[in-house]
């Protein structure tokens, strides 16, 4: 992923900010001089070819993956210096469908994902499963991909 151009005009504050990001994996550049920034309340989608960056772009967002340049902040949080509460900002829904807890229930998953967040809204996690017609008694392992797509998406959002 090469320097991404942004407009001048934007005013914070951001939900992202990032300034000088870069990553490599031996020879290979992930990510070079990326600045990115993304105002609150706005819908970005990042697309691109595969190896273009997009996940290390999202994992380093994440202090999954640290970068060898730059700095990241999310929502106003230095993701290098304070990772989890960085980590706590961000609803990510990753690109496969295992839950990793197959024998577990749904409404157990939900329990067990609220105590790794203090900003976890029980009472919107019960109306997002209402909306998106998830079912709280079925074990993760039994669900369709859809309907695991659908936890991924009310777990994130919940946080």
């Amino acid at each position: 992923m090469t320097t991404m151009e942004m407009p001048l005009d934007l005013d914070g504050p951001f939900a992202v900010e990032t300034a000088g990001l870069a990553k490599r994996y031996g020879a290979t550049r992930a990510l070079e001089n990326v600045r990115l920034l993304v105002p609150e309340q706005a819908v970005y989608v990042l697309v691109g070819p595969n190896g273009a960056g997009k996940s290390t772009l999202l994992r380093s967002l994440l202090n999954l993956v640290r970068p060898g340049a730059g700095s990241i902040r999310v929502h106003g949080v230095d993701t290098r210096t304070r990772a989890a509460e960085a980590r706590a900002l961000v609803g990510y829904v990753p690109e496969g469908h295992d839950l990793g807890h197959s024998w577990l229930r749904v409404h157990r998953l939900f329990e067990h994902r609220a105590r790794y967040y203090s900003s976890w809204d029980a009472e919107y996690a019960k109306r997002l499963m209402r909306a998106l017609a998830i079912r709280p008694e079925a074990k993760c392992g039994a669900l369709s991909k859809g309907e695991r797509r659908r936890v991924q998406l009310a777990l994130a959002l919940a946080q």
